[in-house]
């Protein structure tokens, strides 16, 4: 007599079929941020562009922040945050696209508040804008794509011990995000006058391939199995 072996197949195929998901789904990042000022006109501010939470890390980033209203402010600059291997882009008086690479793992998987850039704003005129963020590329240490949530910031230009018109307030519902719906671009725009540590390219593990040997360790134990029970008469 043999054993039935149909059950021990589905188990083994249940867990395989789980463990494939488990590996194909990464963790949500957190809120991607830009700070709110309030400052006079001719005078300097700096603001943050902050990650709240990398579950699974940062391997890379590609992101242009505006200032929609570009009669209020101008952007002088943009430094880097937490990770160093950084570079500009393509820069305007409104707008700056910047990426960064994590060469070094600053940002381990689980890190908080992590800063992606600083940028320096200086106020021209009276009036308020909406601080912008745009994703052409965010990838986790896994390699995989991911698109954290976007929250926009504000830069309100005061006249010197005068208030901002009530009007010239930014929109509550003023949209943060203009990258395309359809998907997000492997990278952004770029020029020839980059300035800045180069950022390569860096290839992420490709998880099809970790769910494929994991399934292929399993079918190897089922086979065992089969064999063996096979083999066994009462």
């Amino acid at each position: 007599m043999q054993y039935d072996t149909t059950t021990d197949i589905a188990i083994l195929t249940g867990i395989a079929l789980v463990l494939t998901a488990a590996v194909g789904v990464a963790a949500a990042a957190g809120t991607l941020t830009v700070g709110e000022r309030t400052i006079a006109v001719d005078e300097r501010t700096q603001v943050d562009v902050t990650l709240a939470d990398a579950p699974n890390g940062v391997q890379r980033y590609n992101l242009t922040v505006g200032v929609e209203n570009e009669t209020v402010g101008n952007i002088e600059s943009v430094e880097p945050g937490d990770i160093s291997a950084f570079q500009i882009r393509a820069s305007t008086n409104d707008t700056v696209t910047f990426r960064a690479a994590d060469l070094g793992r600053a940002v381990q998987p689980v890190s908080t508040n992590v800063s992606l850039g600083q940028l320096t704003l200086t106020g021209t005129d009276p009036g308020a804008s909406t601080l912008s963020i745009t994703i052409h590329d965010f990838r986790n240490d896994n390699g995989e794509q991911i698109r954290p949530p976007v929250e926009a910031g504000s830069l309100v230009v005061q006249k010197s011990g005068g208030d901002v018109p009530a009007d010239d307030a930014p929109a509550d519902d003023a949209p943060a995000d203009d990258a395309p719906a359809d998907g997000v671009p492997d990278d952004g725009p770029a020029d020839d006058g980059g300035a800045g540590q180069d950022v390569p390219d860096l290839p992420g593990p490709t998880l099809l391939w970790v769910a494929v040997g994991l399934m292929a360790i399993l079918l190897a134990v089922g086979a065992v199995i089969y064999r063996h029970r096979t083999n066994d008469e009462w």
